[in-house]
């Protein structure tokens, strides 16, 4: 059987958000069934904390039946990210129009560049990032 692999930014037990105890749940579970399960995931500690930080060491570790391999983080534009992404969250957003981007074309690349973008990076070439539409 393949392996199957969990991708989300931060990962571990003690994590209160929705997709990361969705993400730790669903796969401590699958791994209790003998199915083999990868984790990949930043160094990077909670949505709350810097995601700019290496909190956890970067590399391949066997934890609760999985393996979880962290990808460490890179120092990021805090202020810039958050500007974009309060336009993207605001109500302009919510009368878009198909194939309208609410952004700019810079505002877009601030927005991929500085997200917690280090495991997207690793795993997906740039130029197919770059060929992504991002949306509210």
């Amino acid at each position: 059987m393949k392996p199957l692999a969990v991708v989300i930014p931060w990962f571990g037990p003690s994590l209160t958000g929705g997709a990361e105890q969705q993400a730790f749940q669903i796969a401590t579970r699958l791994a209790l069934r003998n199915h083999a399960v990868e984790v990949l995931t930043t160094t990077s500690l909670s949505f709350e904390s810097d995601w700019g930080v290496n909190h956890h060491p970067a590399g391949a570790t066997e934890e609760f039946g999985l393996t979880i391999r962290r990808f460490p983080v890179e120092q990021r534009a805090v202020e810039e990210f958050d500007r974009v992404n309060a336009k993207l969250l605001s109500e302009a957003c919510k009368t878009l129009r198909r194939g309208v981007s609410p952004v700019s074309i810079a505002d877009t690349e601030v927005f991929i560049n500085e997200n917690i973008n280090k495991l997207t990076t690793q795993l997906f070439p740039i130029p197919l990032l770059q060929s992504k539409k991002i949306a509210c």
